[in-house]
């Protein structure tokens, strides 16, 4: 059994989550708490290069350890060893996969808390010698990861933030972009984040750009399309059959760039994606669409009652693609019912009046 033992003071705590960037910002709160409430620390972080912008000059983390995927084992040997150079107290295994759990253990660190043993996997409950309650499967991971401050003996926080700042040459970047690829007044900007690299969480080409059509006649909202060149050829078939304007800035951004892209927009609209979970880490409201994986165990903080979830047997599948290849999931999921709770959104009045650059 865990016993509450809190950090010692100026304890060096080592936080180990390389993976995917929507866990990486989903434990940033915990970044933050943890400094807000004990800034005698040092807050390190092991991360690999694809999730690395987002946690770059964040103010609650001293040092970041990036583990260079895909570049051998040497290169995770280095990994190991810098790692050890740092002398830590603490480590946090926060990815429960068998790759964080030999980081965790072979970081030399004597105290490694990770996930119950029930709900590891790969073993990796075994590299650790303490560990947070269990948690059930389909549980917010936000959650989750918050029960490793409290079983380190910090205070719950009523309001949980991401700490994430918007840089002023983001901001200015941004701003023209937004200008120069825009050829419309508009009376706001909706940030739209069609997909991931799961093919399996995308909605239909067709049904975006009929959002974006009775979004923008309705309302004078522009879609501004974003995400990586994965989604290029999905975004191409959009632009095809839509006929308002909108605004394609895919391949466009970098991934540090996109809480200045969030500061810009009224709403966000799209899948179970990195840049959702960067749009509610910037407190902008979204209207997210769910088959692959669960709103249970991911929806967006702060937008819990606006997710569509798909009425189907398989869902949620958490396959990377359709097994039946025709994704009835979000083939459930219609133009009417997502633009429900878009209206539900624009009536906040919280919300009214966060106006588009451009002009």
């Amino acid at each position: 059994m865990t016993v509450l033992q809190k950090p010692k003071k100026g304890a060096r705590i080592l936080i180990v989550l390389h993976g995917a960037i929507g866990d990486v910002v989903r434990a940033l709160p915990l970044a933050v708490r943890l400094k807000e409430q004990r800034p005698d620390i040092f807050l390190a972080w092991g991360v690999e290069p694809r999730s690395a912008d987002i946690l770059r000059g964040h103010s609650s983390i001293d040092k970041l350890y990036v583990f260079q995927r895909g570049k051998g084992v040497g290169a995770y040997l280095n990994y190991l060893r810098e790692l050890r150079q740092g002398k830590f107290d603490i480590v946090l295994d926060l990815q429960r996969h068998i790759k964080s759990g030999a980081t965790s253990f072979f970081s030399a660190v004597s105290r490694r808390i990770g996930f119950h043993p029930k709900s590891s996997r790969e073993f990796n409950w075994l590299f650790n010698n303490e560990y947070i309650p269990y948690t059930e499967k389909f549980s917010s991971k936000l959650a989750q990861y918050q029960l490793f401050g409290d079983l380190l003996g910090l205070d719950r926080d009523v309001h949980l933030s991401s700490g994430l700042k918007v840089d002023r040459s983001c901001s200015e970047r941004i701003k023209n972009l937004l200008v120069q690829e825009s050829n419309t007044n508009c009376s706001g900007l909706v940030a739209v984040f069609p997909g991931s690299t799961w093919s399996s969480r995308f909605w239909l080409a067709e049904r975006h750009a009929e959002l974006s059509e009775r979004l923008y006649r309705q309302h004078g909202l522009v879609s501004v399309y974003i995400g990586g060149p994965g989604e290029r050829v999905f975004i191409d078939r959009v632009k095809e059959v839509c006929n308002v304007p909108l605004i394609d800035l895919v391949g466009q951004t970098a991934l540090g760039e996109l809480p200045a892209l969030f500061a810009n927009v009224i709403l966000g609209i799209g899948a179970d994606s990195g840049p959702m979970h960067i749009g509610a880490a910037c407190e902008v409201p979204l209207v997210t669409l769910w088959g692959a994986t669960s709103a249970l165990r991911s929806a967006p903080l702060g937008s819990e009652d606006y997710t569509i979830s798909a009425d189907v047997a398989c869902e949620p599948c958490y396959r990377s693609r359709c097994p039946i290849r025709d994704q009835i999931c979000m083939q459930s999921i219609t133009v009417d019912m997502v633009y429900h709770q878009v209206l539900r959104v624009l009536e906040k009045k919280s919300f009214v009046g966060r106006q588009s650059v451009v002009r």
